[in-house]
């Protein structure tokens, strides 16, 4: 994991992937680029993912996990309240998984 936040991974995605790609498309717009970069200030990447387009799970700076998906990333919704609740519904649903 360390190396995913220090550039060296073998990964194809950086861990602020999203938020990348959100300022690229935003280049011409400095206000717009403002308004992406304050919004992952406060939301720290937790999940990534490419099945069904690309999507994520971040936690808020208030401690709330919340979803993402493309295009508008920035358009997230809260899942959980807490990142105990996110985990203890992730074990949950592996251990659902697991027991078929």
């Amino acid at each position: 994991m360390c190396a995913d936040f220090s550039g060296t991974s073998q990964s194809a995605y950086r861990w602020n992937e999203w938020e990348l790609q959100s300022l690229e498309g935003a280049r011409c717009d400095p206000s717009w680029q403002q308004y992406i970069q304050t919004f992952w200030d406060k939301h720290f990447p937790i999940a990534l993912s490419i099945d069904d387009g690309y999507s994520y799970h971040a936690l808020r700076s208030d401690g709330a996990v919340v979803a993402g998906r493309e295009p508008e990333y920035e358009e997230a919704r809260q899942v959980v309240e807490s990142y105990a609740e996110f985990l203890g519904l992730n074990c949950l649903a592996w251990t659902s998984y697991t027991a078929r």
